[in-house]
């Protein structure tokens, strides 16, 4: 096995410095990538989600006061929950991205948006805004809600083998 490898990194080495081996080795390198199963939709919305993932979880570290108001009444240290979650969102969104990590990442994404799912349910009860209780949006707030499940079902997508 060991053998057989090294020698189709040397023909991979000899080829890129022929003629035309560039191309051949690019066109190789497409066809491998191909070959991963994933729809070229489906690694644009997985790159979305890890996106989305990240900024919020930066967004909770940066800004955390809004987040720490939408952590409903009776949960100890806010603060340390809204650290936590945001510290989750980071590594969740790029464990996604690492093919041997995503299954168990995407179903890591489920469990936090559905331990998150009471703040969404308290910031619509509440009415919680940008300047705190009674300050935000309630159409937004409870438009927010269903968003969630829609969420859920985005990571589920990349619980499934390609």
């Amino acid at each position: 096995v060991g053998l057989s490898r090294g020698r189709a990194l040397l023909a991979d080495a000899e080829s890129t410095w022929r003629p035309g081996g560039k191309v051949r080795l690019a066109v190789r390198k497409r066809r491998n990538a191909r070959q991963s199963g994933m729809s070229k939709t489906k690694t644009i919305f997985l790159y979305l989600l890890a996106l989305q993932l990240n900024v919020a979880g930066f967004l909770h570290l940066l800004t955390p006061d809004f987040f720490v108001r939408i952590v409903p009444a009776g949960l100890p240290d806010p603060g340390w929950l809204n650290v936590l979650s945001g510290l989750a969102e980071i590594v969740l969104g790029v464990f996604l991205l690492e093919p041997t990590t995503r299954r168990y990442a995407a179903w890591g994404t489920i469990a936090l948006a559905i331990a998150v799912y009471p703040a969404n349910v308290y910031m619509w009860m509440e009415n919680i805004g940008p300047g705190g209780p009674g300050t935000g949006d309630p159409i937004v707030n409870i438009v927010r809600l269903p968003f969630q499940f829609l969420f859920i079902f985005w990571a589920w997508v990349y619980t499934r083998d390609d």
